[in-house]
């Protein structure tokens, strides 16, 4: 690799690292000479086969498994990385969960939940790693795309990335006395989970979406941390760096099987877990009609919109299956 020894001699630790985004910025990171600490939830086997990969690269690697939604995790989490190290050079804060519902229909749960995971375990890794990242240290935050619009059906999660965003440029003047530089990236829609397995023809409609004709990769957004922690970003602090491709809008939801579609339920992506704050299922079309691609402008659908179109108003006993209006055969 052009940067093989970039970070060399650098401790990196990175939240959420065994799928995903993380697991990719992980592998990036060890490829550019990090030794590297990461946490993971629920998914050792994943965390498991990402430490086997940054071996291989030669480079030391230690797992950490913490619930970085608990308050005490954060603290845990640093001291096992610098007591395995001796230090900590790179803080990558990328752990984070999706929620996908209407405002008026989301959970008290959801919201804590979502808060705890992607607004206050960030802060509070910040928090706990301000006095033992040595100086000159490097913090980068994952934000999400989403901060620079507004779609129906993602009021809180980008509220909570928004809450980050404002972290991100607060820390970068707090923490510049020691040269730690602090700036976040915000991808676009990117293909892992659900993304990740789309056929060419679905791959090639969630391109349309992007100016540069492709959907994200876990690879770019990684390039971006990995020169965010190097030498080479450090006169750049308190910047949210937007690397989404040229993104115009969302990709439509017809062409993801797997995204959650009742209340209740959960698939992971990009490293970390959608929740679908949804009510009802969707119903079956009834005979004589057929779909039509949503103008996304009229009707009434009181169906938490989880399509791309952000419909706003089909009623759903006319046959919407989140993603189309219905139309009568023959118009």
């Amino acid at each position: 690799m052009e940067f093989a020894n970039r970070l060399g001699g650098l401790v990196a630790l990175v939240t959420g690292g065994s799928r995903g985004i993380g697991a990719e910025i992980v592998r990036r990171l060890a490829a550019e000479g990090a030794d590297v600490g990461f946490t993971y939830h629920t998914g050792r086997d994943e965390a498991q086969q990402v430490a086997t990969q940054v071996r291989a690269l030669g480079r030391r690697v230690l797992m950490v498994q913490a619930d970085l939604g608990e308050p005490a995790a954060a603290g845990a989490v640093v001291e096992a990385v610098v007591g395995e190290f001796g230090r900590l050079d790179i803080l990558v804060n990328n752990a984070g969960i999706t929620h996908w519902g209407a405002l008026a229909q989301t959970r008290l749960e959801d919201f804590d939940r979502l808060v705890a995971v992607d607004a206050r375990a960030p802060f509070l890794m910040m928090q706990a790693a301000a006095d033992t990242l040595t100086d000159g240290g490097r913090v980068v935050n994952v934000s999400s795309g989403v901060t620079n619009t507004a779609l129906a059906g993602i009021a809180l999660y980008s509220g909570v990335k928004a809450f980050l965003d404002q972290v991100t440029k607060v820390a970068a003047v707090e923490f510049a006395a020691r040269g730690i530089t602090v700036n976040a990236v915000a991808p676009g829609s990117t293909a892992t989970g659900p993304f990740a397995q789309l056929p060419p023809r679905q791959r090639a409609e969630a391109g349309a979406a992007f100016a540069l004709g492709r959907i994200g990769e876990a690879s770019d957004t990684a390039g971006v941390v990995a020169f965010l922690a190097s030498a080479d970003a450090g006169f750049i602090t308190g910047q949210v760096i937007c690397n989404a491709g040229g993104q115009r809008g969302p990709i439509r939801r017809a062409s993801l099987p797997g995204l959650p579609a009742a209340g209740g339920a959960e698939v992971r992506t990009s490293g970390t877990t959608t929740t679908g704050t949804t009510t009802g299922t969707r119903p079956a079309p009834r005979p004589g009609i057929r779909r039509r691609r949503c103008a996304g402008v009229r009707g009434r659908c009181s169906r938490p919109p989880t399509c791309s179109r952000s419909l706003t108003g089909w009623p759903r006993d006319r046959g919407c299956d989140g993603d189309f209006p219905p139309q009568r055969a023959g118009r």
